[in-house]
């Protein structure tokens, strides 16, 4: 009897657990790609949510052009996605009138979740 109510305590505070615990939005970007297309640099990859529930991401596309610094730090996308669900994105990252065709020396976009607008709902 007393294994009994211990168990039943623990299942409790268990769902308790679960149920109080902040979701937090999380996500990740996989086979990420930056590559010259004429006069633009197109950042393209796959993100996928890895959160329990469905939410809004944005990317910041984020890339350096040898012997010329970051580039592409202020273009964003923005992208919702279900729970477990993947999708690919492609974007132009930035346009240059006189394309410099300079090697891409490092390809790293980051994600980030968007805030919700109305939290405690």
């Amino acid at each position: 009897m007393a294994v009994a109510g211990a168990l039943a305590l623990i299942a409790v505070a268990v769902v308790v657990w679960f149920a109080s615990r902040a979701d937090t939005a999380r996500a990740e970007l996989r086979q990420t790609s930056c590559t010259w297309h004429r006069k633009y640099i197109v950042v393209a990859g796959v993100i996928r949510n890895t959160g329990t529930r469905a939410h809004d991401f944005e990317i910041t596309q984020t890339f350096w052009l040898a012997g010329l610094g970051e580039r592409g730090q202020h273009h964003l996308v923005f992208v919702t996605l279900a729970p477990g669900a993947s999708k690919r994105w492609t974007q132009p990252a930035g346009r240059w009138s006189d394309p410099t065709g300079a090697p891409i020396a490092r390809c790293a976009p980051t994600v980030q979740p968007v805030p919700d607008p109305n939290p405690n709902d």
